[in-house]
């Protein structure tokens, strides 16, 4: 994994996953659902730090050896952000690793807390791509390429900018 300032502007701009999934020659991977994970920061007009995630589902008839994704992490706000000084509501993981209960790592109870939020993040245009053909001894490979798209964000004006 690693992540790309492409623009040289000193913020990143994308980000290059690979994962590789070993498997058994008799498994086969016929879908996959993924989370990953984000620490997102504004900091000019609004101060805002929050833990966020990208979800991505996929599932296909015939068994595959690859799947490569290509989309956005796009900002969604319903409300806008306050002015003033530093809001990090948000910045706690998206997925509770110290707990014991089975419930916090259920998917559907993730994806549905995640979505209360009134700021969240989303993978816009994954155009999934279903490799097949996988040999015997070679893993499962999820290649992914996500970009920061530059974003209009939303948010209360102080007094001295009225």
């Amino acid at each position: 994994t690693r992540e790309e300032d492409r623009n040289q502007d000193g913020k990143m701009d994308m980000l290059h996953f690979k994962l590789e999934l070993p498997l058994q020659s008799t498994e086969q991977v016929l879908g996959v659902q993924l989370i990953l994970t984000f620490s997102y920061q504004l900091h000019r007009m609004s101060t805002f730090v929050m833990q966020s995630m990208a979800f991505l589902q996929s599932s296909f008839a015939v068994p595959g050896s690859q799947l490569y994704v290509h989309g956005d992490l796009r900002l969604q706000q319903k409300q806008p952000l306050s002015c003033g000084g530093l809001d990090v509501r948000y910045n706690v993981s998206v997925i509770n690793g110290t707990s014991p209960f089975a419930y916090d790592y259920d998917l559907t109870h993730i994806v549905a807390a995640y979505q209360e939020r009134n700021v969240t993040t989303v993978l816009t245009g994954p155009h999934p791509i279903w490799l097949v053909g996988r040999a015997a001894e070679a893993p499962f490979v999820i290649n992914a390429v996500i970009q920061y798209p530059v974003e209009v964000i939303s948010y209360l004006p102080g007094f001295w900018e009225i």
